[in-house]
C-alpha cells in the first residue's frame, strides 16, 4: 500500500476514535444525575434527623443528672433562639422516659409554636417532630382514658358506698322499728301487771 494511502487510513481511524470517545462521553453525561438543590437539602435532613435520633439514643442511656443537664440547656437555648433546632432538643428531651420534667403539654406546645416542627411531612426533621407530637398525643390520649376509668371505678366505689349505707340505715330503722314494737309490749304486759296486782290488793283488802 502506497505511504500516502497509508497516512490516509490512519488519519481517518483517528478521527473515527475521537469521533467515538466523544459519543461515550456525551452518553456518560446524560447518565449522570443533575444535583438537585432540594434533594441535597432533603439529604441534609435526612442527615440531620438521624444524628438526632442518635444523640436521643445516647441521652436515653445516659445518668438522670447528664439528662438533667441536656434539659436545662435546652431550654437555655430556645429561650435564647427559638429556632427548629432548638424546638426539637428540648422536645426530645421533655420526651425522655422516666424524668420528673416530662411534660406531654408542653412537648406539643413546643412543637406547635412556630417555626412548627409538625406542619411539612416532608422534611425528615419534621417527620421527626411529628412522631413526636404523635407519641405525647397517644401517651396524653391514654393518660386521660386512665383517668376516666378511674374516675368511673372511683363513682362505683361511692355507689356502693352509698347503697352500703342505705342498706344499713334501712337495718337501723327496722330494728329501731322492733325495737319500739317490743318496748311497747313490755310496757303494755307492765301495764297489765299492774292491773293484776292492783285488782289483787284491792280483793285482799276488801272486808
Amino acid at each position: 500500500m502506497p505511504m500516502l494511502e497509508r497516512k490516509k487510513m490512519t488519519a481517518l481511524l483517528c478521527c473515527g476514535l475521537v469521533s467515538a470517545c466523544a459519543v461515550l462521553d456525551e452518553k456518560r453525561d446524560a447518565n449522570i444525575p443533575v444535583e438537585n438543590p432540594v434533594a441535597i437539602q432533603f439529604s441534609n435532613q435526612q442527615n440531620d434527623a438521624l444524628s438526632w435520633l442518635a444523640a436521643y439514643r445516647t441521652l436515653g442511656i445516659a445518668s438522670l443528672d447528664e439528662q438533667r443537664k441536656e434539659y436545662l440547656a435546652a431550654q437555655a437555648a430556645l429561650s435564647k433562639e427559638a429556632n427548629e433546632s432548638n424546638r426539637l432538643r428540648l422536645a426530645l428531651a421533655l420526651s425522655l422516659p422516666n424524668v420528673p420534667w416530662r411534660d406531654d403539654n408542653r412537648l406539643l406546645n413546643t412543637l406547635e409554636s412556630p417555626p412548627s416542627l409538625i406542619k411539612s411531612p416532608d422534611s425528615p426533621v419534621h417527620q421527626l417532630g411529628f412522631l413526636l407530637y404523635r407519641q405525647a398525643q397517644e401517651r396524653q390520649r391514654l393518660r386521660d382514658e386512665q383517668r376516666r376509668h378511674e374516675n368511673d371505678l372511683l363513682d362505683e366505689q361511692k355507689q356502693r358506698l352509698r347503697d352500703e349505707q342505705r342498706r344499713r340505715e334501712a337495718e337501723l330503722l327496722d330494728e329501731q322499728r322492733r325495737n319500739d314494737e317490743l318496748q311497747m309490749k313490755l310496757d303494755a304486759l307492765r301495764r297489765i301487771d299492774q292491773d293484776i296486782k292492783l285488782r289483787k290488793h284491792d280483793l285482799e283488802s276488801t272486808p
